[in-house]
């Protein structure tokens, strides 16, 4: 939610999720939701949310989502 701009998907829509050098995509279905890296503070809330998104998509999402369990480990 970004002022003027909001935008949902629920969390059985997202297939994928997958980093750039300066953003995390979520692909739900076919709508790509970007996420600025540079809104985290630091690494670890960077690392804590995505494990958190990550705890909420499909296996199968989390199966195509390799950028995003490197991150948290898996």
């Amino acid at each position: 939610d970004l002022a003027d701009i909001t935008v949902t998907a629920r969390w059985n829509c997202v297939t994928d999720l997958y980093s750039t050098r300066k953003y995390w995509v979520f692909l739900a279905q076919t709508t790509a939701m970007v996420l600025p890296r540079r809104f985290f503070a630091t690494l670890d809330d960077e690392r804590n949310f995505i494990a958190e998104a990550m705890s909420k998509m499909t296996d199968a999402a989390r199966a195509r989502s390799p950028d995003a369990a490197k991150v948290i480990g898996g």
